[in-house]
């Protein structure tokens, strides 16, 4: 299991960070809520249409992913979209 560290923009003082590079990993959830309980309350829900509620593997909270055949945002307003596959005869 990853480690969890909860961290503010303070804990960087003391550090120049300016033309540094590093790979950063960001694992987020919304709120602390589970998705069953967060549905309860569609006005604060953050999945929008085409989307799915994922409930948190490392944390307490949610996050949203797009339907199968949907690509885009999931937090927004129409953000998922139909996948446009091409198909191509040879």
């Amino acid at each position: 299991m990853v480690p969890i560290i909860n961290f503010s923009n303070s804990d960087l003082g003391g550090y120049d960070l300016k033309e540094k590079q590093f790979p950063v990993i960001l694992d987020w959830t919304i709120g602390n809520l589970g998705c069953s309980v967060a549905k309860e309350d569609m006005s604060s829900f953050a999945c929008k249409e085409n989307s799915k509620c994922v409930q948190s593997e490392n944390s307490s909270g949610y996050i949203c992913k797009c339907c199968d055949g949907y690509d885009g945002n999931p937090y927004l307003t129409n953000g998922c979209q139909v996948t446009i596959v091409q198909v191509r005869r040879v």
